[in-house]
């Protein structure tokens, strides 16, 4: 069985924390995490990973600019927005996120979204 890999976007330490622990939980390898959205396409091309959960609201850029950057760039990843507000959920569809949690995640419904990426991977 294939390894699920990830890496978290998010500018509060303490979310990627609990973030890390429900990956955790779900089976997912965490490959790493960056807190500056700005440093984001450069730490994708350097980890390569399957997921990328990406924080909505950052300073410097927004998770939607860096998911439009993403698209740009034409990284193979799939992301996965992850935030407080559901306000940028059509934006984020719009840009081809594959899927959308409100924080906090809920193990459960981070499973779903897992099972459903490994599902469509192949």
């Amino acid at each position: 069985m294939q390894v699920t890999t990830a890496i978290i976007i998010d500018d509060e330490p303490a979310a990627i924390q609990k973030l890390k622990i429900e990956l955790n939980r779900v089976g997912v390898d965490l490959l790493g995490s960056v807190t500056n959205p700005l440093q984001s396409t450069e730490f994708i091309k350097e980890k390569n990973p399957d997921l990328v959960f990406l924080d909505v609201q950052m300073p410097q850029e927004s998770g939607i600019e860096v998911l439009k950057d993403i698209v740009t760039a034409e990284l193979e990843c799939t992301v996965i927005m992850v935030t407080a507000f559901n306000d940028f959920m059509l934006d984020a569809f719009r840009n081809l996120a594959f899927d959308y949690l409100l924080k906090p995640v809920d193990t459960l419904e981070l499973k779903k979204v897992v099972e459903r990426f490994k599902v469509n991977r192949f």
